[in-house]
């Protein structure tokens, strides 16, 4: 087992066979899993008692007070925290699927707030709900109908409406139509994860990815992911104009939101159309000209033409912008930025034994 089972919760589990389904509340995990083996993911016994004990473990250490205040709401969040950091060892990484969470171990920011969803709402019946941004996602505590805080579930810290508006680059037209900062319903939150996992097959299974995709539009029809899927499935199966039709309607959500080019820029680039991926970053990068991955990835794209200079130019500016402290800057930014110049020092390396 790539993980074993060191607790004394975890072994207290397992001679007892108390699995996720003795849990006292509906929805959330374990909703999530139901969804995944509906479409033939299969949960092992283990993942079962790991997400079991997440919960009890929580329920022993945690003191859930009645109606708390808003640093013993903010206490809450962290012991949390520490439990799924220091206790079960998760480690954040991008992932699409549950079943590849309890596995490995790694944990994105849609997982780790589906924990807090489950644990503070399902289970405690805290006012606590996942909240959407570009690429994002965090919890909402509303302690009354107009007093809340935000808590960042990667790096647990409270963080402003107004720090996350500039950061994801969030139009005021967005927030207004609810597409982002607005808690998500139940129904959102499984178009969410179909979305992921249609994400996660659409190399193997296109036509699975597009019908599953298309399960979460009937869900969601205002979910920029599951255009975006839909977009990157249909030009995978060689069929332009439809993806074009549904790039077009994610544009029309928010046509002033960088992500929406950028995504753009990214098929271009898997496709290995380089000019094409470079024309949708510098459309991204003319809207929101401070977003450090726009630069790394408009340098990777520079690196893979060859292009030392404009690569070297992209590099600089995502160092000077990846020292703002942006939130994915430890988990992302950094490793990314350190692939780039051992790439850029190669490229370098390659042109000079060309001229000798």
């Amino acid at each position: 087992m790539p993980h074993q089972i060191k607790n004394v919760f975890l072994i207290f589990l397992l001679l007892n066979n108390q699995l996720i389904h003795s849990q006292n509340f509906n929805g959330g995990i374990k909703a999530s899993v139901e969804l995944e083996k509906s479409y033939g993911v299969e949960f092992s016994d283990a993942n079962m008692v790991l997400l079991d004990s997440i919960f009890m473990m929580a329920s022993q250490k945690i003191d859930f007070v009645k109606n708390p205040e808003e640093q013993e709401a903010i206490e809450i969040c962290k012991q949390f925290s520490d439990i799924l950091k220091n206790d079960f060892h998760f480690k954040f990484e991008n992932v699409q699927l549950l079943k590849n969470v309890l596995d490995k171990r790694i944990i994105d920011c849609n997982f780790y707030s589906l924990f807090f969803y489950t644990l503070l709402h399902k289970s405690q019946l805290y006012e606590v709900y996942t909240i959407h941004a570009p690429g994002h996602m965090f919890i909402r505590w509303y302690l009354t109908d107009s007093t809340y805080f935000n808590y960042e579930t990667t790096t647990a810290e409270v963080v402003s409406d107004s720090a996350l508006r500039e950061e994801f680059s969030i139009t005021p037209l967005a927030e207004a139509n609810h597409l982002y900062m607005y808690p998500l319903s139940d129904t959102q939150m499984t178009a969410l994860h179909l979305a992921e996992l249609a994400y996660e097959i659409v190399d193997t299974n296109i036509n699975l990815s597009i019908d599953i995709s298309k399960k979460a539009l009937e869900l969601d029809p205002k979910s920029f992911h599951v255009y975006r899927n839909l977009s990157l499935a249909y030009l995978l199966n060689k069929q332009q104009d439809s993806s074009d039709y549904y790039f077009n309607k994610a544009r029309e959500l928010d046509s002033l939101n960088y992500t929406v080019y950028f995504y753009q820029g990214k098929i271009m680039l898997y496709f290995e159309e380089y000019d094409k991926a470079i024309d949708w970053f510098n459309k991204s990068l003319a809207i929101n000209p401070e977003v450090t991955s726009l630069y790394m990835y408009r340098c990777y794209t520079y690196i893979k033409k060859g292009f030392v200079e404009e690569a070297l130019s992209d590099f600089e500016q995502s160092n000077k912008r990846i020292d703002k402290g942006t939130l994915h800057s430890l988990f992302i930014d950094y490793p990314l930025l350190y692939f780039l110049d051992e790439s850029i020092m190669y490229l370098i390396f390659e042109k000079e034994n060309l001229k000798n």
